[in-house]
């Protein structure tokens, strides 16, 4: 016969000796849990006094991190467009004559919707929270056609794509648009290039760069964005009358 004790098998006169020992391993063994016992309360006390102590200190980490790992505020940006009075209709015989508005141009330095000001000669800067809806190129094409379908000059005022015959074609550009801050006052500068051509024969018909400088209300982007639709206003009646009178 054999006795199966912990997976192993022993033979009958083992296991009496294992019965024999038993009663001393099961007492050194309670005497060992009870030790555990001791020892498991005097480290809960400690564990627990130690918590006390540790609780505020993690709670104030806490807080900290939430304050650095929180949230980023970041700056507003404030965004300006382009939207200039129009002149009263010029007074004009009827026309059959049909203009297209090519899209507009910029000059490296302006082809962004970012806001330039300078403060030094050849140094271009920009305003960190201040810019425009959109490139001021691409503002100036949808006010070209307003002004123009506005004066009563032609027939139809068309932009591209146009699939029909225009008989005259007006090529605009942007060559400086910047506030300038100079003393103690500031102003608008705006140099534009605008060119009409015979769509049929490509003569130029008229070719002129404007330049305006309008002083700023105040040395602020805002005071800048009023003196540029300012500029733009008065840009808009000149080259109105320059296609007019072809």
């Amino acid at each position: 016969m054999y006795l199966i004790a912990n997976q192993r098998i022993f033979s009958i006169p083992i296991a009496f000796q294992v019965l024999a020992v038993l009663p001393a391993c099961l007492a050194a063994h309670i005497c060992y849990i009870c030790s555990a016992a001791r020892l498991r309360g005097r480290l809960a006390n400690n564990l627990k006094s130690f918590g006390y102590i540790l609780a505020p200190v993690i709670m104030c980490f806490t807080l900290a991190g939430c304050s650095v790992l929180g949230p980023v505020k970041t700056a507003t940006v404030n965004n300006y467009t382009l939207t200039p009075s129009f002149a009263q209709p010029l007074r004009t015989a009827p026309s059959s004559r049909v203009i297209l508005v090519s899209s507009p141009t910029a000059a490296p330095g302006y082809q962004s919707a970012e806001m330039v000001y300078t403060r030094d000669r050849y140094q271009l800067n920009s305003f960190a929270v201040n810019r425009w809806v959109a490139p001021p190129a691409a503002m100036l094409q949808p006010l070209l056609l307003q002004a123009l379908q506005q004066s009563g000059c032609f027939r139809a005022v068309v932009a591209p794509p146009f699939a029909g015959i225009a008989d005259i074609i007006l090529d605009t550009r942007i060559l400086v648009l910047q506030q300038e801050f100079i003393g103690k006052g500031s102003q608008v500068y705006v140099a534009l290039q605008s060119t009409a051509l015979n769509s049929h024969t490509g003569q130029v018909l008229s070719s002129r760069q404007w330049q305006l400088h309008i002083p700023a209300m105040t040395n602020t982007p805002y005071g800048g964005v009023l003196a540029t639709n300012q500029a733009v206003t008065q840009l808009l009646a000149d080259i109105t009358q320059q296609v007019c009178k072809r």
